[in-house]
């Protein structure tokens, strides 16, 4: 053991991971976004503080890249996030789940690498 060297490091930074969104509207994972419906979405790391500036669960048009965000969590575990799709135009979105680790301020984020169709 007295050859081993000793090294310091970071350790990694949690983001939220984002591994399934399901929409009940349309029935389908990964795929669809109906507006004014209910979207899970699965992972870890997925807790927002509402209370905090700058978190929640943002729908962002890939085409312009404007940002809508999503009104009212109604499920907010580190797991499983339930909220109501806010009123999109159609076109294609990504998502981002946006949030802090409690009593922090530096906002972290967790993007899709699904892309979610609005017809």
């Amino acid at each position: 053991l007295a050859s081993v060297p000793l090294k310091k490091v970071k350790a990694e930074k949690s983001l939220p991971e984002i591994d399934e969104v399901y929409d009940w509207g349309s029935n389908t994972n990964n795929q669809q976004l109906t507006p004014n419906d209910t979207l899970e979405i699965k992972g870890d790391n997925l807790k927002v503080y509402a209370d905090q500036e700058g978190q929640g669960v943002f729908f962002i048009n890939t085409t312009d890249g404007s940002e809508t965000k999503a009104g009212v969590i109604r499920t907010n575990e580190p797991k499983t996030l339930s909220l109501r799709v806010p009123a999109l135009s159609k076109g294609n979105y990504r998502l981002e789940v946006r949030n802090t680790v409690w009593n922090s301020k530096a906002i972290r984020i967790g993007i899709t690498t699904a892309i979610y169709t609005v017809s």
